[in-house]
């Protein structure tokens, strides 16, 4: 079998595909991971075949004013969804060249991506093979799916269809108590962590007497993105009597400014640091899975549109508190902290949680699972 990934450019959102690429190499199958060369960076870090497809940059595609200068997308609400729909189409349109060109030489008898692989859901219609969807659960791709309609009309026109195909199979890493009520029928897997290695110090893996907060704002933060945010997130857990760890970029952390004392910052195994620790203060990214399978309650302050949903849904399971960006002062912050370390309830509510992940099909029974539905396509 062969078995192609179409993979977004970010960490959050490769990594969690990662056990399941090497669950199915494992298994003896072929297995492409494609996608802009950024992507394929992080693919080919992990030890999988990775494939660059030729693509612009998201920011051609955005809409500029008279002078030439990109006009943000909207804050929130039909337009903005409408808007990164369009977006999004563009780029599928921009790439489906590249993996149709990849197909005619590796013909993949089933193609895997999220749901914004528009390109890899016109592919596997193409190509008559099954298309799985794996999604993180983590925001509502809804408005967005029917916005990228539009741009992908011609496309939609030469399969004689008027809207894009439905994925044959749904998996996802989430557990179903944190999936949105009106999500997709998914075959769950467990989530196994995955995050770039490096030598690992005793700190990493061994915790003091004091309480430890880990702080993040995710992968992508630099000095031009999310920084405030971050350093206002550290602000938050310096005020308490805790050991505080920042996983950051390490070409940010001279940018972070002071740091509370025996604090440790810079690019870290998460999968390694996290079950360390008793609270992780986030954004709402990745990580958060990281915090579900290891157990340890969250302090969750979404810093991108569309997430508030997903916060609250932790929220509601009991393994979480959120503060919104808007409220995230700094001793606001700190006591919703405080509150959540000195409350048995989110500990035990964490960890219920994680029994839930851990309870899920593994990445080798999905993997036999994808071997079923291709053999039942041939067939």
């Amino acid at each position: 079998m062969k078995a192609l990934f179409q993979c977004e450019a970010g960490e959050g959102t490769i990594f969690p595909l990662v056990p399941l690429a090497q669950a199915l190499r494992s298994a003896g199958h072929e297995v492409f991971l494609a996608g802009h060369p950024t992507a394929v960076r992080h693919i080919t870090a992990a030890g999988l075949p990775g494939v660059t497809i030729p693509q612009k940059e998201p920011r051609e595609f955005a809409r500029t004013d008279g002078e030439g200068n990109i006009v943000p997308f909207p804050s929130e609400g039909p337009e903005r969804y409408a808007e990164m729909g369009r977006v999004a189409g563009l780029m599928a349109v921009d790439t489906l060249a590249g993996y149709r060109t990849l197909a005619r030489s590796w013909r993949p008898d089933v193609v895997i991506g999220s749901p914004q692989a528009y390109a890899a859901t016109l592919l596997a219609a193409e190509l008559s093979v099954p298309r799985v969807e794996f999604t993180l659960d983590m925001s509502d791709t809804r408005p967005m799916d029917r916005a990228v309609v539009d741009a992908l009309r011609p496309q939609l026109a030469e399969l004689g269809r008027t809207s894009m195909p439905g994925p044959d199979l749904v998996v996802s890493p989430c557990p179903q108590s944190v999936r949105p009520p009106d999500a997709k029928p998914a075959l769950i897997m467990r989530h196994v962590p995955y995050s770039s290695m490096r030598p690992l110090e005793p700190w990493m893996y061994a915790k003091g007497e004091r309480p430890r907060i880990l702080v993040t704002a995710g992968s992508r933060v630099s000095r031009t993105y999310a920084l405030d945010y971050l350093r206002s997130l550290i602000g938050a857990a310096a005020r308490l009597d805790a050991e505080v760890i920042v996983a950051v970029p390490d070409e940010v952390v001279p940018d972070l400014g002071p740091l509370p004392e025996g604090a440790h910052a810079g690019w870290m195994p998460a999968d390694v640091v996290v079950p360390t620790c008793d609270l992780v203060i986030h954004q709402a990214g990745g990580i958060t899975m990281t915090c579900m399978v290891s157990g340890v309650p969250q302090l969750v302050v979404p810093f991108m549109a569309g997430l508030d949903a997903y916060a609250e849904r932790l929220v509601a399971r009991g393994a979480a508190r959120m503060v919104r960006t808007e409220d995230a002062e700094g001793a606001a912050l700190a006591d919703a902290a405080r509150d959540v370390l000195g409350t048995t309830s989110f500990l035990t509510a964490a960890a219920a949680l994680r029994d839930e992940v851990l309870a899920a099909p593994s990445p080798g029974d999905v993997a036999a699972r994808l071997e079923r539905l291709v053999s039942a396509a041939r067939n």
